[in-house]
């Protein structure tokens, strides 16, 4: 059920627990004795209070736990990114034209990862994630990358024969 229609339930049941208890006690006489009115507006409003207490953290709790898995997806996308960066940046910084087999691995294992968070995290964390456009040029920017760098290991292998 949407969230705003929980939550206007439940001030609707907060609302009629004050009416139920003003009227039984206050206008009903249902209890005739003060101090037994007295005990019993207290002890219904604080059951009324209470549930409706419980209810609203209830959707509270399930909001911030969907918050919460959204910022875990979030962190693990940007951690792939920087990843891929930190392996471009060792590469290029580094001596060696030799392991350009095994940056291209890192890198296909980083777009794998890519790609298997935006599937995972579409379907309920960020749904329609897989139809912006950011996330398209981004996919797009790490194929590009990967199919250069495929294209660079060619013209190596080619240039060691």
């Amino acid at each position: 059920m949407n969230y705003r229609i929980e939550k206007v339930l439940a001030f609707l049941f907060l609302l009629v627990v004050l009416l139920l208890t003003w009227y039984l006690f206050l206008i009903d006489d249902f209890v005739i004795e003060s101090e037994e009115r007295i005990t019993g507006v207290f002890a219904s409003l604080a059951m009324g209070f209470g549930i409706f207490q419980f209810w609203l953290n209830e959707l509270n709790t399930d909001r911030r736990k969907l918050y919460d898995m959204r910022y875990e997806s979030y962190k693990e996308f940007v951690l792939q990114i920087e990843r891929i960066s930190e392996s471009m940046h060792i590469e290029m910084t580094g001596d060696e034209v030799g392991s350009i087999h095994n940056l291209l691995s890192r890198l296909m294992n980083h777009l794998d990862r890519i790609n298997s968070t935006i599937a995972m995290s579409s379907d309920f964390l960020f749904p329609g994630l897989h139809l912006n456009p950011e996330t398209k040029s981004m996919v797009s920017i790490v194929g590009n990358i990967l199919t250069r760098t495929n294209e660079f290991r060619l013209k190596v292998e080619k240039a060691n024969r």
